[in-house]
């Protein structure tokens, strides 16, 4: 996080877990994602079929 003319310019969140968390919380947050991801593919699906 860095700060340019006043504006708050936001780092790379993945770079900040990868420096902060330990092995098991980044497996925890990369399930999150893949079942995100899955979530996602059945709501696009779902709404595509007018189900």
């Amino acid at each position: 996080m860095e700060i340019i003319d006043n504006e708050l310019k936001l780092g790379d969140a993945w770079k900040l877990i990868d420096e902060l968390a330990d092995e098991s919380t980044k497996e925890k947050f990369e399930l999150d994602d893949i079942l995100y991801e899955i979530s996602m593919k059945i709501y696009e699906f779902r709404i595509k079929k007018m189900i």
